[in-house]
Formats: structure tokens, sequence, C-alpha cells
């Protein structure tokens, strides 16, 4: 088994934070679902649309 300290190197925590966002909350990516989910009373906000 190996040993690897993660903190010693900000490479694993800048991957690692990255892989946190969700591409799908930029609602103008996904014009089928927004159209469907403004049909279903959801409104896209502002800061979501870009």
């Amino acid at each position: 088994m190996t040993y690897l300290e993660l903190s010693a190197d900000n490479t694993f925590y800048d991957a690692f934070t990255a892989a946190l966002f969700l591409p799908h909350t930029e609602i103008v990516r996904f014009p089928s679902v927004a159209s469907i989910w403004e049909g279903e009373g959801g409104k896209p906000s502002a800061e979501a649309a870009g």
C-alpha cells in the first residue's frame, strides 16, 4: 500500500473542487429542460441564465 499525502500538493485540491461544480446549474445549456421547467411553473433565475 502506498501512502499519498493529498494536502502536500494543491493539485488534488484544485481537481477536487473543480469536480464539485454541477454543470446542470447553467440552465441555458439545456434549453429543452428549461422549456419543460418553465411550463411546470418554474422560472430560471437571471443568475442561472447567465
